[in-house]
């Protein structure tokens, strides 16, 4: 605790000296932590002669102003002041008999217990996350993410990107990390005699720059002899629909009768194409350039929030309706969707992946 006492004497022509003026003078007072961004610990009008107190919990340089200010604006007058300030133990300066300080010490207290209890809370946050790496440590037995995950994300926690947004940083830094592993196997930094490669699990949490934790490592054993990625092919892995392995959403909502391969396509008179994919998708590649058929593109996300009018306005009601995208999912889903708004629409089975396989077609990944 820190108390500063003040007296402030304006100089009387008539006296010629430095005398009290309790009725026309006040003085303001306000104390400026500077070490915190000029944090304002006090601000209060006194008369000439007082003192105030004031508590920081960290040392650092503090800036005090007291200025005097008179009732007659108007009037210039000259100001001694005096001024000292005591800082360290706050029992000799505290008289319980007055109200003010006990209430002043009351408040003080409370808010050094709920600061306290912050901490206590921060501790045992920390010390629960510290817990869950170490366990996760612990049960780490392969170099792959699916021997760490056997068990797909439950349904409801697993989010698009388009849904629900990327932090760019994070993404950016987990790349860079990337192209520097990258370099290094590529310039043959690893070696097996003097710096063979360790396998090793690194965790980041933009949620933990204060304790210093944003970064972890963990060592990683082999990997586990009855892991599923270590039986899968090349073309297995491409080919797992991931959003429907997981169970997020029910695709299966057509029947066979909506549902053509891209080699009956042709039986259909005059198909319009609607490409449900993001529009920087369809940009990189689409079959506009490649089949003669017209070709449309209209996000499924943007689709299903379209009244009748602009579906009447962009779709044909003359002719059949195509809808496809990169795996098949979105395009059963864009179908189902027009078929109740009436129009003749049809799901092309596998989407882009599947036709990439007869045709020389680039599928964005």
């Amino acid at each position: 605790m820190a108390v500063g006492k003040f007296a402030v004497y304006e100089f009387d022509e008539n006296a010629n000296d430095y005398v009290e003026n309790k009725n026309n003078l006040k003085i303001e007072i306000t104390v400026d932590e500077t070490f915190d961004n000029n944090h304002r610990v006090v601000s209060q009008r006194n008369s000439p002669v007082g003192q105030f107190t004031f508590t920081s919990l960290d040392s650092g340089e503090h800036k005090f102003c007291i200025t005097p200010k008179h009732t007659n604006w108007s009037k210039k007058a000259k100001h001694r002041v005096f001024f000292d300030l005591i800082v360290g133990d706050a029992k000799p300066l505290v008289d319980s008999k007055r109200d003010s300080d006990v209430s002043f010490l009351t408040l003080k207290t409370n808010e050094l217990i709920m600061k306290l209890n912050n901490i206590k809370r921060e501790q045992s946050l920390l010390r629960l996350k510290e817990a869950t790496f170490r366990d996760t440590s612990e049960s780490v037995n392969s170099s792959t993410t699916k021997c760490i995950h056997p068990k797909p994300t439950k349904p409801e926690n697993i989010a698009t990107c388009s849904d629900d947004g990327v932090i760019g940083p994070c993404v950016g830094l987990v790349g860079t990390l990337m192209s520097i592993e990258t370099i290094k196997i590529l310039t043959k930094y690893y070696n097996t005699e003097t710096n063979p490669y360790k396998p090793v699990m690194l965790v980041y949490s933009g949620y933990m720059a204060n304790d210093g934790q944003m970064l972890k490592t963990f060592k990683m054993r082999g990997k586990k002899p009855d892991c599923l990625c270590g039986k899968l092919s090349k073309e297995m892995i491409e080919n797992i629909n991931y959003s429907q392995f997981c169970g997020k959403i029910d695709y299966d909502v057509l029947n066979d009768k909506h549902r053509i391969n891209f080699a009956n396509l042709s039986a259909l008179e005059n198909p319009v194409i609607v490409d449900v994919r993001p529009k920087e998708q369809f940009a990189i590649s689409n079959l506009r350039d490649q089949e003669n058929f017209k070709v449309i593109n209209i996000p499924y996300t943007s689709l299903i929030r379209l009244d009748d009018k602009s579906l009447q306005e962009l779709l044909p009601k003359d002719s059949p309706i195509v809808a496809v995208c990169k795996m098949g999912n979105d395009s059963r889903l864009s179908t189902k969707y027009l078929l109740g708004k009436g129009f003749d629409v049809y799901d092309l089975r596998g989407g882009l992946n599947e036709y990439s396989k007869t045709h020389n077609f680039h599928v964005y990944w």
